[in-house]
């Protein structure tokens, strides 16, 4: 997907990681669109998980 490339990209510049492990958050980003896909109720555990590892990290 053009947007999970898009995405990795941001998070790659926001998170200052090298290119190469750009492609792995992209590859990433890929599995989590295609398990939502099947189970659209683990994009809201994660995106749950996601925001409280995002508050702990604010602290």
């Amino acid at each position: 997907m053009a947007w999970d490339v898009a995405a990795a990209a941001a998070a790659a510049a926001h998170l200052d990681v090298a290119p190469a492990q750009a492609a792995i958050v992209s590859l990433d980003a890929e599995k989590r669109w295609r398990r939502w896909m099947w189970h659209p109720w683990a994009a809201m555990v994660e995106l749950d998980a996601a925001t409280a590892w995002e508050a702990a990290q604010a602290r």
